[in-house]
This record gives C-alpha cells, sequence and structure tokens, in this order.
C-alpha cells in the first residue's frame, strides 16, 4: 500500500469518526434538552400536586364545617316545626269552638222539614244543596245563596244559558 492510500484511509477514518462523534454530540445534546423540559413539567406537576393537597385539606375542613351547619339547619327546622305546632295549638284552644254541621237523617221522599230546622249543610248531594239554598233565602246570606243557586244551575246541563246566569244574578240582587 502505497502512503497515499494510507492517508486517505486515515483520513476517511478520522472524518467517519468525527461524524460519529458529532452526530453522539447532537443525540446528547437532544436528550439534555428533553431532559430539562421533562424536570421542568415535573416541577410544575409537583405544584399543582401541592396546590391540589392543600385545596382538600381546606375542602376537609370545609366539609366538617358543611356537616356541622347541616345539622344545625336540621335542628333549626325541627324547633319551627314544634314552635308551630305548639302555636296552632293554643290558637286552638283560645278559639271558641265552631258548631258543626248538623248530620241529616235520611228523611223519605216528600217528608216535611220545617224552615227553623233549615242550616247550611252543603251541597253534597240535591237535597242537601236545596236545604242550603233555602235556608241562605230565609237568612238574607246573598253570597251563600248565590252559591247554591250556582251548583243548582250547574247541575242543570240546559241552565248555562246567559239569559239563566242573567237571571240567577237578577234574583240575587233581590234578596
Amino acid at each position: 500500500m502505497t502512503k497515499t492510500k494510507l492517508v486517505v484511509i486515515g483520513v476517511v477514518a478520522v472524518v467517519a469518526l468525527g461524524v460519529v462523534v458529532g452526530l453522539q454530540q447532537q443525540a446528547l445534546s437532544r436528550a439534555g434538552e428533553e431532559n430539562h423540559v421533562l424536570r421542568d413539567q415535573a416541577r410544575h406537576l409537583r405544584e399543582e400536586l401541592d396546590q391540589v393537597k392543600r385545596s382538600a385539606a381546606v375542602a376537609s375542613g370545609d366539609a366538617g364545617n358543611n356537616v356541622r351547619e347541616h345539622t344545625e339547619l336540621l335542628r333549626l327546622r325541627a324547633e319551627v316545626t314544634r314552635l308551630r305546632r305548639s302555636g296552632r295549638e293554643a290558637a286552638e284552644a283560645k278559639a271558641p269552638e265552631r258548631p258543626t254541621r248538623p248530620v241529616r237523617n235520611t228523611r223519605p221522599a216528600g217528608a216535611f222539614m220545617p224552615a227553623a230546622s233549615w242550616a247550611d249543610v252543603g251541597a253534597a248531594t240535591p237535597e242537601a244543596a236545596f236545604e242550603t239554598l233555602h235556608w241562605a233565602l230565609r237568612t238574607g246570606n246573598r253570597e251563600r245563596f248565590s252559591q247554591a243557586l250556582l251548583v243548582a244551575v250547574a247541575g242543570d246541563a240546559g241552565a248555562g244559558t246567559d239569559a239563566s246566569r242573567g237571571s240567577i244574578a237578577m234574583a240575587v240582587a233581590y234578596l
């Protein structure tokens, strides 16, 4: 081998070695940059984790307060209910007894009933509505008379005309 061949082979070997070292150097610098980025990310994640832990600690302290507040709310609601009940009972004790509607025995159809025994017995049955209507007429109770009369008219299918309503209003006005 000649000297030139040896020099060329040496130069090629040095260049090849330089290229390999250069590539390794580039890979090493990229790995260093990536390492630096990953360390920054890890630091940020640690900071976030610490912040979450602090928030959780505050929230667990608030949870204890929430339980206490909820318990206090339930206690106060129970007290309000108890006070309302006792107030209602006291009002009922002070209030005079309201007369109850007389219980009517069923009478045979066409049985006579004196006017003095008429009472406001509601409108659950036609007989009760009729008695209430006559009681309201006898006592001059216009409001109850019109209510009883309107119940009777509403029960009649053909009585819902404007003319019949007008005559009802006139009848109530004459009371």
